[in-house]
């Protein structure tokens, strides 16, 4: 998990403030832990069609 959390970090820090980092997922729950004091974590939809169904989870810096 710390290294996932190293990989959206260093991200983050190469792309311009207030751009999302976009992650697609087969799992129900976000991938990397939610750590508010360093990034915002938002569940952005759900994908019905695809199978099996995916979920979209958005991570910005926090502000």
């Amino acid at each position: 998990m710390e290294q996932r959390v190293g990989l959206l970090e260093d991200l983050l820090a190469r792309i311009p403030a207030g751009r999302p980092v976009i992650q697609i997922t087969y799992g129900p729950l976000s991938p990397v832990i939610k750590m508010p004091d360093r990034y915002v974590v938002s569940h952005y939809d759900f994908v019905v069609r695809n199978i099996p169904p995916a979920q979209l989870w958005t991570y910005r810096r926090a502000v």
